[in-house]
């Protein structure tokens, strides 16, 4: 049983394809590999590899703090797993609510809360407690977010970002109720400008689906939804702008946001995003505001962009604005140096956190950047690329970036264990990347790009060598004598197409390889035989697979067995070749059938070939003459017994057995090297291992994941004790045995068996190794000698010029040219003798064209080579049949279209759209195309045709009544009801009163002159009712339709009219032809027709003039042609037979009855024959008849001449009156033309109406849609309403509960410290000062104490490059009261026990305060959410009351648009007295009125004008006399007041001896003088020392400049010997620390002197500070004393 073996444990796994990394410690990286994780050193070194707790491994989270890694399962109802490292033990298995799959993890900074997010179908935000494994709360966030994490200054914070929305959530913790509240952030757009803000978006208000409201939330979708408020409702006048305002797809088609992609926190509770558009945004947590820190866009539109190295200024700094672009912002990270980001394009940017964005460093890696991690000192970052590479950097010299990780990320296409199968295993993948692999270290040993797409991977058991089969179609051979240094040695060129598969037999001899059109080669694998071909065989069909199977160890004995499973005819079958070991070491005579083509003979190899009755992959040959493989179909590991002999045809091979297998169909079978074990891997991502003799049992693993393509290649280690398995686009993993008891029996069993094998090949291994590094030595010879380096797809035997040929075509060619050579002499004489037989063929067809029709022989009797012929006519027949079909199809497909063409615009129209043209001008006139109106408009027209009949008689019935009771009434007494007598009075004006005018000015178009009159319409100021309006819309249509019909009925006639003038003018012109062929003039004639556009029918027949392509006639139809013409010519002659009457009239008058002069006018008179004689041999007769002739033909001429001039007028007749006709016709249709333009104004009215109905109709649904979802609001914020009190109502309990917990533990803390002295009571000496030890506590311990929402207050640590990092405090691990406690600090005499109990009382005491400070946050906390749910309260009352507003708002909306119709009127020019705005004039607040009520109000109004500036003159002459005496006072007072001032100042002007001296002086002026020139000279003498000491001041300046520089040298080197002594103090503090306390109590004396000294001193200058003071004020109050008073004289 394969049970009892033991089970497999995964030893490593390496490949990485840019998923998340991240630092578990400070040297230690994890990330995700297949179905596990990878821990590698940042060396590159590999640590571990941790197969997956559940199934499958999909987003990774790592907390470095608390050494916590959580990985979520990606399978069904996953499971998050949360492991403790470096002991990789499963903490906790948190089971949630989502169904498929998480996609992102998160840890917060203290590693105590972990954050998930699920997929679809629940969107699901959970806050998980990973110290209890709880959940804490989850929220429904919807699709879309690809990011996650939490503040680290405050876990309570987390921020998501997708490629649509920024969101940050907030964590509330009220007691036992714990919610998350979202807070949406919209996005700018992608052109906003840097520096510009953009405020968050209103909580959306989620609607339940609802059936009846449907309709509502697809017409509301083309609405901006950011706020519940409506737009008020526009009047009937404004329904423009309802109809065609703004939609919702033009506003987001304006409108494109930024594609974020990336975010990080930073220090001040602000997030930087990252978007696809290389745009840079902040956003602010707590306002949500988001701020455009950089946009290339704009700058790129703006001004051109210096990119690094390119024309940029040597003063100028590289900034952000500059260097971004798109895709450069795809991670973002920060440190205390600045902001890192990383791009697609590789580029590595640090930038400062400015508003400048200054560059501080940047690297490249030449490789796209997928993610970024850091280290948790933040002393080195992991950088991924989902290339396949790791790169490790120095934040402080990013130029330091190494890569530890270079794995590609393309899959595998071929994976082999390295000859002798124990340590090194090679891979290629389908980039042409060749690796090599340790599988004990494990590690990654060498790559060599083979710069080409391969496709197969084979490694022979000869020597350290591995072939590689291209797409193609070469073999390369690569070197492994050195693993670390691959090389190509030689290539060959084999096939066409790609190399399918290659394998290699267990024993060295052979190796094989196909391709999907074959044939299959076999190679000798020993390198010192050149890998020759030794033979080939074509096998039919598409070959996709290959098994080798070698039998027995014996060169002479032993067997090899090749497997090739191809398809033929959808059908698989297996050929099984058997080739003896003896062809390796020489080549038989009876071994190949075509000696130059190596084709294997049937003789000497054995060849067999079965069909199977299922598909199958993973072919194995298996001993025993078994065949195993996996059936695609069944999901089932299949057996099959080969037969011994062959098959007949069509028998298929069934399986002799089939067992449980994998459960996605594909995979790959292989067999172990000591042929008893089989293992296999398919694309679900399982491996299964089988013993041969029982494979119903099995031993499982889960290698890779099904959704990732799982396991594509398993293969075995020589000793079987490995398994390495390849997958999951570009994941290699190796797995072991965990053997049991007798799983070690069997294990070393094969071990041994391969150590056997190993030993007896250890000679040949050890000769063909030679030989490859003799091979190798040559090519760097050759390479020295050339002096270049060869590529690394060039070695000395690849570099020689490849064939442009395969071998097998090669193979062919070279036999050609043999029998070419050997049979030369035959070919020659054969060719001469057809060159004679050819030129007596062509002389008999060159004979039998000169010889009569009845002689001649065919064409094709002259064919010798007859079955050629034939083969020739059936493949010209058979492409004529397939041109023919083509043709037939499109012919076909050409009709289609035709008669749906006919169907739709011609058969299905009434009326076919035709055009009318005149004959002289381009004008042209189309008539209406109409439709056949169904039956049900038909139905529906008549019966509303008849509600509105029935309405009319009513009416009028109606009136007839009430003109009867008016009657009655004015029998009355006129005041017995004044009112009422009044209201009939002005009622409804009858048929005289109504306005005179035209009539068509209130229906609103003059569709009634044109064929729409109908009295069936409503008059414009009825349509109240929705009814009515639909009934007028069915009316209008109708005459609309009957306008038409009208006016086409008019375009019938015009049509008709030009067809009798062309009928007219054709007759005319066969008179005109016939007389200017008399006359024998050649003018063009004027021959009019109707064109296609005014007959459409023609369109659709095609004329034979069309078709300028000569016909294709075949033989057939030619002679079916000519019988045809052959019959009617018989009939023809039969019919007319010998007629005499029609043999008379052509004889004697030409077959005409009827003579025509004109025709006998223009013939010449017949001369007779005589007159050709000379005059004087005439008789007289003769010269009597030439007079007569003579006098006969003068007056014939004059004949003619005369009937030539009639018909030249009748000519000029005739033309002139085609012409007035075709005039006449023009002139016609210029006015039908008018009448179309009429036409089309009457429609356009009657349209108009229509739309206007229409769009009262959108009008009347958009408000039934906002009466709907006000409704629907309203229902959801009561809903909501009721849940918030309930909520409340909890809240405010507990804050109720915890304040009375607070007191208590107040009160409870008071009672600690009132207690205190009744404790102490019996240490009375020492009360006092136990009292004040008591209330003493440590300082230099402060910590990061939570605020109330949960945030840190950060002290940044200026040792570290965490930005988030905080000082540590020495001994902050410590408790900070032990130093207290020590019996040191005991009051002299007391007695230790009391001592004892006084820190235990104080230990209380502390322990009390600390449960206050912590109860006094939670409850203010507390009180806080409180607050905000009763502002989310108060909010929702107030959202309630503006709804209702708004319904009633929508209601006085509706009534007034019910009432206030828009009526449609017909005005002439000047009667619109409103201002146009734009092109159409605005009716919102216009009125109709009668001209005369203008007239009389224009009228009054000039009379009222004119007196009112009467008086208004009056008025302003009168007030003008009063402005005039009020200046006049006010000018009198201002000089009184003047007056007043000037007598103060003199009154208090002080009388100086200065001021003496100038009143008595007398040249007062002069003096003047000399003082302004003194000043002036002291004002230049001034400005000259200015400009001096100026100079001296900069001079100074720039000796302080150097002066501060050298300082800055010298405080730089003093911080560093600061820091040098802060080290040593540090370690004196911690040696004297260990020293022990007696050197800390020799000098507590002298520092209580020293302290004592200081705070008398202190209290001395304080009060000598204090004495000064008062003296001071004491002389300020003196020396106010002495300051004279001036004295205000009043008046």
């Amino acid at each position: 049983q394969m049970e009892s073996f033991g089970k497999l444990k995964l030893r490593w796994s390496l490949g990485y394809k840019g998923s998340a990394v991240h630092f578990v410690d400070e040297t230690t990286l994890v990330y995700g590999c297949g179905n596990s994780l990878t821990f590698i050193r940042s060396s590159g070194e590999h640590v571990a590899s941790l197969s997956s707790e559940g199934r499958g491994v999909g987003p990774i989270a790592v907390n470095q703090s608390a050494g916590l890694v959580a990985y979520a399962e990606d399978t069904l109802q996953p499971l998050i797993f949360v492991l403790k490292y470096p002991q990789n033990t499963v903490q906790f298995a948190l089971s949630g609510k989502t169904r498929l799959g998480y996609t992102n993890l998160a840890f917060s900074s203290n590693g105590k809360q972990l954050c998930s997010l699920s997929g679809i179908p629940d969107f699901l935000l959970t806050i998980w407690d990973c110290t209890d494994g709880i959940e804490i709360c989850d929220i429904s966030v919807g699709p879309g977010i690809t990011e996650l994490s939490f503040n680290p200054l405050n876990w309570k914070q987390i921020c998501s970002v997708g490629p649509q929305r920024i969101t940050f959530y907030t964590l509330e913790i009220s007691d036992s109720q714990k919610s998350l509240t979202p807070l949406e952030v919209q996005l700018p757009d992608k052109t906003a400008c840097v520096g510009s803000q953009v405020s968050p978006l209103d909580p959306p208000i989620t609607l339940t689906k609802n059936p009846t409201i449907e309709h509502t939330t697809k017409k509301l979708e083309k609405t901006d939804t950011r706020s519940s408020t409506f737009a008020p409702l526009y009047s009937p006048p404004d329904m423009d702008r309802v109809l065609y305002a703004q939609s919702y797809d033009e506003f987001v088609a304006k409108k494109a946001p930024v594609f974020p992609t990336s975010h990080c926190w930073t220090t001040h509770q602000s997030v930087y995003i990252g978007c696809r558009g290389g745009q840079l945004l902040l956003a602010e947590f707590e306002s949500g505001v988001v701020k455009m820190v950089s946009n290339p866009e704009v700058l790129e539109e703006e001004a051109p962009v210096l990119r690094v190295g390119k024309d940029r200024p040597e003063d100028q700094p590289m900034t952000g604005h500059a260097l971004l672009h798109g895709g450069s912002l795809q991670s973002l990270t920060l440190s205390r140096k600045g902001l890192f980001a990383g791009g697609e394009n590789g580029e590595m940017y640090c930038f400062e956190q400015k508003k400048e964005l200054n560059l501080l460093d940047m690297t490249e890696i030449q490789y796209p950047i997928s993610c970024l991690a850091w280290s948790p000192s933040y002393s080195r970052m992991a950088i991924g690329s989902n290339e396949g590479t790791i790169h490790v950097v120095d934040p402080l010299r990013l130029c330091s970036a190494h890569c530890i990780v270079e794995h590609t990320s393309s899959p595998f296409i071929g994976l082999d264990m390295l000859t002798p199968g124990l340590r090194h295993c090679v891979t290629c993948r389908s980039e042409g990347v060749f690796q090599v692999w340790d599988i004990h270290k494990p590690e990654h040993v060498s790559t060599l790009d083979l710069k080409t797409k391969c496709t197969a991977l084979a490694c022979p058991n000869t020597c350290h060598m591995a072939v590689v089969g291209t797409a193609v179609g070469h073999l390369l051979v690569v070197s492994l004598v050195e693993p670390l240094h691959p090389k190509v040695l030689m290539e060959k060129f084999m096939y066409n197409s790609q190399v399918r598969a290659i394998r290699c037999d267990q024993n060295g001899y052979f190796m094989a390889s196909i391709s999907p059109e074959g044939p299959l080669f076999v190679y000798n694998s020993s390198p010192s035989k050149d890998c020759c071909v030794i033979g080939q065989l074509a096998i039919e069909g598409e070959l996709c697979e290959l098994s080798v199977l070698s039998q027995g160890r014996g060169v002479d004995t032993a067997t090899t067995t090749f497997a090739v499973l191809a398809k033929c005819n959808n059908t698989q079958t297996v050929t099984v070749i058997h080739i003896p070991n003896t062809v390796a070491n020489g080549v038989p005579s009876k071994l190949y059938s075509v000696a130059n083509t190596k084709e294997l003979s049937d003789e000497f190899v054995s060849k067999q070939t079965v069909a199977l009755a299922e598909p199958i992959t993973g072919l194995t040959l298996a001993p025993k003459n078994t065949l195993f493989a996996l059936l695609e179909c069944k999901k089932k590991f299949s057996k099959f017994i080969l037969p011994e002999v062959e098959q007949e045809k069509g028998v298929l091979l069934s399986p002799e057995d089939a067992f449980p297998a994998h459960e996605l169909k594909g995979g790959c079978v292989a067999l172990s090297f000591h042929q008893k074990w089989m293992c296999s891997v398919a694309p679900d991502g399982k491996l299964l291992v089988r013993l041969l003799e029982n494979p119903e049992q099995t031993v499982s693993a889960s290698p890779h994941h099904y959704k990732y393509g799982g396991g594509s290649i398993v293969i075995f280690s020589t000793d079987s004790q490995h398994f390495i398995t390849a997958g999951d686009s570009g994941c290699l993993t190796c797995w072991g045995w965990e053997f049991t008891a007798h799983g070690s029996s069997k294990g070393s069993t094969a071990a041994q068996f391969a150590k056997r094998c190993i030993n007896a090949m250890e000679k040949l291994h050890d000769d063909e190794n030679a030989v490859l590094a003799s091979l190798a030595a040559a090519d760097e010879e050759a390479a020295e000698k050339t002096g270049k380096d060869l590529p690394p797809l060039t070695s000395a035997p690849a570099a020689k010029q490849l064939p442009d040929k395969p071998w097998l075509e090669k193979a062919l060619e070279e036999t050609q040219k043999e029998e070419d050579s050997k049979f030369a002499e035959i070919k020659q004489q054969l060719r001469q003798e057809l060159d004679d037989l050819r030129q007596k063929v062509l002389s008999m067809i060159n004979f039998n064209e000169q010889l009569p029709e009845i002689e001649k022989l065919e064409g094709h009797e002259y064919i010798l080579d007859t079955e050629d012929y034939q083969r020739i006519q059936a493949e010209e027949e058979t492409m004529i049949k397939k041109v023919q079909e083509e043709i037939e199809f499109s012919n076909l497909a050409k009709r289609f279209l035709r008669e749906k063409i006919k169907e739709q615009c011609i058969d299905g129209m009434k009326v076919k759209g035709r055009v009318v043209k005149a004959f002289q001008s381009k004008l042209e006139v189309s008539n209406y195309p109409l439709k056949g109106r169904s039956e049900a408009v038909l139905q529906e027209l008549e019966r509303v045709q008849t509600l509105r009949k029935i309405e009319i008689a009513e009416e009028k019935v109606r009136k007839e009544i009430m003109a009867t009771s008016r009657q009655t009434l004015d029998i009355l007494p006129r005041g017995d009801d004044l009112e009422d007598s009044e209201f009939y009075q002005t009622g409804e004006p009858t048929e005289e009163e109504e306005p005179e005018g035209d009539p068509c000015s209130l229906l609103g178009s003059v569709g009634s002159l044109y064929g729409g009159e109908s009295q069936l319409l409503y008059n414009q100021f009825e349509l109240n009712s929705p009814v009515v309006r639909k009934h007028q819309m069915l009316l209008l249509q109708d005459c609309v339709y009957r306008i038409k019909e009208s006016f086409n009925k008019e375009f019938d006639e015009v049509i008709r009219l030009k067809e009798n003038e062309i009928a007219h003018i054709n007759e005319r012109n066969v008179r005109i032809n016939k007389i200017m062929n008399d006359l024998k003039v050649d003018e063009k004639l004027v021959k009019p027709c109707l064109d296609s556009f005014e007959q459409p029918e023609a369109l659709l027949t095609v004329q034979d003039s069309e078709i300028k392509i000569e016909k294709y006639i075949s033989p057939e139809e030619k002679k079916r042609l000519a019988e045809v013409a052959k019959t009617e010519e018989e009939r023809r002659i039969a019919e007319r037979g010998d007629n005499a009457r029609e043999r008379a009239l052509d004889m004697m008058m030409g077959g005409r009855l009827e003579a025509n002069a004109e025709e006998d006018l223009f013939k010449d008179l017949p001369r007779p024959e005589f007159m050709q004689k000379d005059p004087t041999e005439m008789t007289e007769e003769e010269i009597r008849m030439v007079r007569d002739f003579e006098k006969k033909e003068a007056e014939f001429l004059e004949e003619r001449e005369k009937l030539k001039k009639a018909l030249e007028a009748e000519l000029k007749k005739l033309q002139s009156t085609n012409i007035q006709s075709m005039e006449n016709f023009d002139e016609r249709l210029g006015k039908f033309f008018q009448l179309k333009i009429n036409t089309e104004m009457a429609i356009h009215q009657e349209e108009l109406k229509i739309l206007r109905l229409a769009v009262s109709f959108l009008v009347e649904e958009e408000v039934a849609v906002k009466e709907e979802l006000l409704n629907h609001q309203l229902e959801e914020k009561k809903v909501l309403k009721v849940q918030l009190g309930g909520v409340l109502n909890t809240a405010k309990r507990q804050v109720e509960d915890s304040r009375e917990l607070y007191e208590q533990l107040v009160a409870e803390d008071k009672e600690i410290d009132k207690g205190f002295r009744k404790e102490f009571a019996d240490c009375e000496p020492h009360v006092d000062q136990l009292h004040k030890l008591f209330r003493r506590r440590p300082r230099g311990h402060q910590r990061l104490k939570p605020g109330p929402s949960g945030e840190k207050t950060l002290i940044p640590n200026a040792t570290s490059q965490n930005p988030f990092a905080s000082v540590a405090s020495p001994g902050r691990d410590e408790d900070p009261m032990a130093e207290l406690d020590l019996p040191s600090n005991m009051p002299e005499g007391l007695d230790p026990s009391a001592w004892e109990r006084f820190v235990a009382a104080r230990r209380r005491k502390v322990d009390s305060e600390h449960k206050v400070k912590g109860m006094a946050l939670k409850l203010a906390e507390m009180e806080a959410i409180f607050r905000k749910r009763q502002l989310e309260d108060d909010k929702l009352q107030q959202d309630i009351q503006n709804i209702f507003k708004e319904q009633n708002k929508l209601q006085e909306d509706k009534t007034v648009f019910d009432l206030n119709l828009e009526i449609q009127f017909l005005l002439k020019q000047g009667q619109v007295e409103v201002d146009f705005e734009d092109v159409l004039p605005d009716f919102s607040d216009s009125v109709l009125i009668h001209r005369r009520v203008i007239e009389e109000l224009n009228s009054q109004i000039k009379t009222l004008g004119e007196a009112k500036i009467n008086s208004m003159v009056e008025c302003k002459d009168f007030k003008k006399g009063i402005r005039m005496l009020e200046w006049e006072l006010k000018k009198l007072k201002m000089e009184a007041e003047d007056f007043i001032n000037k007598a103060r100042d003199i009154q208090l002007l002080r009388v100086t001896k200065e001021l003496q001296q100038r009143l008595m002086e007398e040249n007062v002026d002069s003096k003047d003088q000399r003082e302004i020139e003194t000043l002036e000279r002291t004002l230049e003498l001034n400005q000259k020392m200015h400009h001096r000491k100026i100079r001296s001041r900069k001079r100074k300046l720039e000796r302080m400049k150097r002066d501060v520089e050298t300082k800055q040298e010298e405080s730089q080197q003093v911080d560093r010997m600061l820091m040098e002594l802060q080290i040593d103090v540090l370690e004196r503090k911690q040696i004297e620390e260990l020293a022990g306390v007696p050197a800390a109590e020799a000098n507590r004396e002298k520092r209580m002197r020293e302290i004592l000294y200081r705070k008398k001193l202190v209290e001395l200058a304080k009060n000598q500070a204090e004495e000064v003071a008062v003296l001071r004020n004491e002389v300020e109050r003196l020396r106010m004393r002495t300051f004279p008073a001036l004295v205000q004289v009043d008046n």
